[in-house]
This record gives C-alpha cells, sequence and structure tokens, in this order.
C-alpha cells in the first residue's frame, strides 16, 4: 500500500472511532442517509405531494421525486446546526473530546503531507488555509442543495437534467450517497479551526527542524574549513 493509500485509510478509521465515540456507531453518515432516503419512499407511496420547492414542484416529477428531493434539502440545511450542537453537547460531558484530536491531529497531519509533497515538486499546496477549505466545504454543500431545490427541467432540451430527471430509483441512490458526504463534509467543516491549529504548529516545528540542520550543516562546514 502506498503512503498516499495508508493516509487515505487511516483518515477513513480515525473518523469511524470519531463517529462510534459521538454518535454511537461508526456507521451513522450511512444510517442517516438509509433512514431518510427510506422515509421519503415510505411517505411517497401512501401520501401525494406536490412539491415544496421549486425542482420538486415542477413539471415530469413523480411523487417519488418530489418526496426525495424536499426531504434532502431540508434535511441538508437543518443538518448542519444538528450536528454541531450534538458533537458539542458531547464535548461538554467529555466524551468524544481524545478521539476528537486524534481526528484533527490525523487531519493536520495529511495537510502537512500535502504541503510537503506540494513543496517538493514545487508547487503551492491548495486549500491550505482553513478559511479557503471552509469555502469549499459550503460551496459543495449549497451548489447540492440548490440543485435539489431550484434546478428546474428544461422544456426545450431533450434529456433534461439527469440529476433531477433520471428514474427515481437511482435518484434514491444518489441522494443517499449525497447524504452522507453532507453529513461527513459537516463534521470536517466544524473541526477546520482545530485542524488548522495543528497544522501551524506541525508547520512550526518542521521550520525549526530545518533551520536546526541549517545550522548544524553550517557549523559542519566552518569545523571542515
Amino acid at each position: 500500500m502506498t503512503p498516499d493509500k495508508q493516509q487515505a485509510e487511516l483518515l477513513k478509521q480515525t473518523q469511524k472511532k470519531l463517529f462510534a465515540a459521538i454518535f454511537g456507531t461508526p456507521h451513522i453518515a450511512l444510517l442517516i442517509a438509509f433512514i431518510l432516503v427510506a422515509v421519503s419512499l415510505i411517505l411517497a407511496k401512501f401520501l401525494p405531494y406536490e412539491g415544496l420547492f421549486a425542482t420538486a414542484s415542477s413539471s415530469g416529477m413523480s411523487n417519488y421525486h418530489r418526496w426525495l428531493y424536499d426531504i434532502f434539502v431540508i434535511a441538508s440545511i437543518i443538518m448542519g446546526p444538528v450536528l454541531y450542537v450534538l458533537i458539542h453537547r458531547q464535548f461538554k460531558r467529555g466524551e468524544g473530546r481524545q478521539v476528537w484530536r486524534e481526528y484533527t491531529r490525523t487531519h493536520a497531519q495529511f495537510k502537512m503531507r500535502r504541503f510537503i509533497k506540494a513543496e517538493a515538486e514545487g508547487k503551492k499546496a491548495i486549500l491550505d488555509s482553513w478559511l479557503s477549505e471552509g469555502l469549499v466545504f459550503i460551496m459543495i454543500i449549497t451548489v447540492l442543495i440548490l440543485m435539489y431545490s431550484v434546478l428546474t427541467p428544461d422544456g426545450s432540451g431533450r434529456r433534461g437534467y439527469f440529476w433531477i430527471q433520471t428514474w427515481w430509483p437511482i435518484n434514491a441512490s444518489l441522494i443517499g450517497l449525497f447524504y452522507y458526504a453532507i453529513f461527513c463534509l459537516y463534521v470536517r467543516f466544524f473541526a477546520l479551526l482545530e485542524i488548522d491549529r495543528q497544522y501551524q504548529l506541525l508547520h512550526a516545528q518542521a521550520e525549526r527542524a530545518l533551520r536546526k540542520q541549517l545550522e548544524e550543516d553550517e557549523q559542519q562546514l566552518n569545523e571542515d574549513a
């Protein structure tokens, strides 16, 4: 296994440990996605619905589409505040703090690895600041929410938009995947400042180590001279 794959696996394992410590199961994101999609399909089976937002209420949408889309939009919006409250409530009880530190430390180390690799290749590391990372996360979540709330079929188009007009079981799978991704993105978003703090510490340690090595090399050169 390559170092990059090892790091990716470590990130995955620390995320599972964090979810287990805070939410009681490492599969909470998958479970939430399954429950929300299942609830949408059950409601669509028994309750006719006209749709609340523009995408769901547009023409050509089945009852399954309408329930899937509107519940996705509402759940994705309220998921962030709910997760924030739950995480901080657990921290006040002293639960999950150690795993949270491990989670943020692992992400900081991964970020440092990206920086060193980019520097070695003469490139600039992307998403180097917590602000740029946060903006990207917010943009991804916002785009997904808008896609299923304001995007409407193009009447002049032959196929329309695949994301909103495809067969509803495919959309159910896609939305389940998006639930999972948004859940993980929210948790990662709340950890941004702590990850950046640890990243800055690692960066400072690396600079001190490099400065020390340069001083030792210079001293050795002077002694040899």
